[in-house]
């Protein structure tokens, strides 16, 4: 049985960005594949400012997806 797996849930395609703490305003790290994460100064939880989305930020979307849908969640017109 072969199992299906997305081509772009490598960790080699993690990117990292800094958001600052509502709470202390220290900055927080999150990687793409989080949504949140804990603050190691005052333990306060910090969101990413948007839901994390494959379409945003994987090479592979638009062949897993298809070009018709993948240009449809992108905005895309033709």
């Amino acid at each position: 049985m072969r199992v299906y797996r997305c081509p772009g849930q490598s960790e080699r395609n993690l990117k990292a960005g800094l958001y600052r703490c509502p709470g202390c305003g220290h900055q927080v790290e999150i990687f793409s594949d989080e949504l949140r994460a804990r603050c190691l100064h005052c333990g306060k939880e910090v969101y990413r400012k948007k839901t994390p989305s494959c379409i945003d930020w994987c090479r592979a979307a638009e062949q897993c997806l298809g070009s018709e849908m993948w240009r449809q969640l992108k905005g895309k017109k033709g």
